[in-house]
């Protein structure tokens, strides 16, 4: 039937609801207006609900309802094909279903649980329907919906006329429900441009702050989330954590280029879309932020480095500056030496270096530090549970001592494993100021330390088993039993290669004078370096 049949003043009614539907954009208001429409310009409607298609779902979804309970209405996900909505929606035709038994053959696949859900909304157990009317909302090509009127409490049956107009207001709703989730569209991403906007702001102002650091970029993250978070580094370190725990985690890959940084971990995940867009803006930042720490570490070590040479060279600008610096000018501090350190424990000792604002150097498998006095203590604790050697230089202050304490403290470090000083190997601390000559040897001259070993020891230094019988010896406080369990060999060889020792060296090493002399020379062969 053609819209010329339609009374004029029904007619009328139609093109002013046409005239709001095309300058809508709100789909809420809309919906408001279809189904009003509905229900005002076709006697007898008393309930109307508007379809709209899901592509991802594949399902026709209730988006709103007059006269329905859309508590119940809302889960009726309707398949094409499915009841006369999905009839109405796969035919592209118009359906006027006059009477209960048309409608009830309509609704013959329509599954249990929405049948079920459908009398719950409309409140009427047998859901007895008069007569309906299934309209697809089409623009061109493309389905958008549908819009289903039914007439429940009335004794007028829908006829052409109605239908007429019902399609007549589909058309229009149709092309105005487009406008409305292309306005939606266009109000989400100018939205997400501006949430977006925000977010940048917050993350580069994070950046550009003096006190910048992944752990301020990561709090601002969850901040901007609500999320907790967790950073950890390409070693698994935790940079930093947000939040109490990270429930659910999704993991994201902190890199530059190829190289792996490290990951990030936000819990309660997975990720919206809203999220995934935040967290992307924020990788490049913290990769930014880690390899700035990096540069940072790298430059810190690089400066202690060449200031623990200089206090090596003895260069008093170096060891003022270093005093300074490090406010050893009015705290007591005391040189250490910690050997035995592996890769990881390195990494470790250097987090509590830097926290703890502690200068420190590395030497072959050890680190060489300079430390306060009332943070002794923390480190020794932190060191408690490893096995390491610590050797400790005498407490000063200022920077008159520092060259001298660096020097004594590694020196100790470099003779104590060659068995030539008097500590047990199981003694964890081994003290400087037990040995007190190291100090005054590191005074004596290159070349006069060469002349002295030279003239001493020239008579054996060609034969490595009498040295090591000597130094054994004289580390076992002259004891032949203690030696030879310690060399693997029978007291009486001992005393034979003493024996000989003593006519190659022309002294008698029972001689206190010449063994003081004796063990000086040994200390003096060792390389001591920085």
């Amino acid at each position: 039937m053609e819209l010329r049949q339609v009374p004029p003043e029904l007619l009328a009614q139609l093109l002013t609801l046409t005239r709001d539907l095309t300058a809508g954009r709100e789909l809420d208001v809309l919906l408001h207006h279809i189904l009003e429409g509905s229900t005002t310009l076709i006697p007898g409607a008393d309930f109307a609900c508007v379809f709209l298609y899901q592509p991802e779902d594949n399902a026709l979804v209730p988006v709103g309802g007059i006269g329905f309970d859309m508590r119940y209405m809302k889960d009726v996900w309707i398949k094409p094909g499915e009841s006369l909505t999905g009839k109405a929606f796969v035919e592209r035709m118009p359906l006027l279903l006059p009477n209960p038994q048309s409608i009830r053959q309509a609704q013959s696949n329509l599954t249990p649980e929405h049948a079920a859900l459908v009398r719950r909304a409309v409140g009427r157990p047998e859901n007895p329907v008069r007569s309906s009317l299934a309209v697809p909302l089409m623009v061109g090509p493309r389905t958008v919906g549908v819009l289903v009127i039914d007439n429940y409490d009335t004794d007028r049956d829908f006829d052409e006329v109605d239908l007429a107009v019902a399609t007549s207001l589909a058309d229009h709703a149709a092309v105005a429900v487009l406008n409305a989730e292309d306005y939606q569209r266009a109000k989400r991403a100018s939205s997400d441009l501006r949430e977006m906007a925000r977010v940048q702001r917050l993350l580069m102002a994070c950046m550009s702050s003096p006190d910048a650091s992944v752990k301020k970029l990561g709090e601002t993250l969850g901040a901007i989330l609500r999320k907790p978070l967790a950073i950890y580094d390409d070693d698994q370190r935790l940079l930093m954590g947000y939040g109490d725990r990270v429930p659910d985690p999704e993991e994201f890959i902190i890199q530059t280029g190829t190289e792996v940084l490290g990951r990030l971990i936000m819990g309660r995940g997975p990720a919206g879309g809203r999220e995934q867009t935040v967290v992307e803006q924020a990788l490049p930042l913290i990769a930014i932020e880690m390899m700035k720490t990096r540069a940072l570490e790298a430059e810190r070590h690089r400066v202690e480095r060449d200031a623990f040479r200089g206090l090596w060279k003895r260069d008093p600008l170096v060891a003022e500056n270093f005093a300074k610096t490090y406010g050893l000018e009015r705290s007591d501090w005391q040189a250490l030496v910690i050997a035995n350190l592996d890769g990881p424990r390195i990494k470790a000792l250097d987090e509590w270096t830097r926290e703890k604002n502690v200068p420190y150097t590395w030497s072959d498998d050890a680190a060489i530090l300079v430390v306060v006095k009332d943070r002794i203590t923390s480190l020794l604790e932190w060191l408690a549970p490893l096995s390491v050697h610590i050797y400790r230089g005498n407490f000063r202050q200022g920077a008159v001592w520092l060259s001298q304490e660096i020097r004594g403290v590694v020196t100790l470090w470099r003779i104590a494993p060659t068995g030539l000083d008097l500590h047990h190997e199981d003694d964890r601390e081994i003290f400087l100021e037990h040995y007190p000559e190291l100090l005054l040897l590191d005074t004596v001259p290159g070349d006069t330390r060469q002349d002295f070993v030279d003239k001493l020891l020239a008579p054996v230094a060609q034969d490595s088993v009498l040295i090591r019988t000597i130094a054994t010896w004289m580390r076992t406080n002259r004891s032949y039993d203690d030696t030879a369990a310690l060399l693997h060999t029978h007291p009486n060889t001992i005393r034979y290669r003493l024996e000989k020792a003593s006519q190659l060296l022309g002294h008698s090493l029972t001689e206190d004078r010449f063994l003081m002399q004796l063990r000086l020379a040994f200390f003096l062969t060792v390389d001591v370096h920085l």
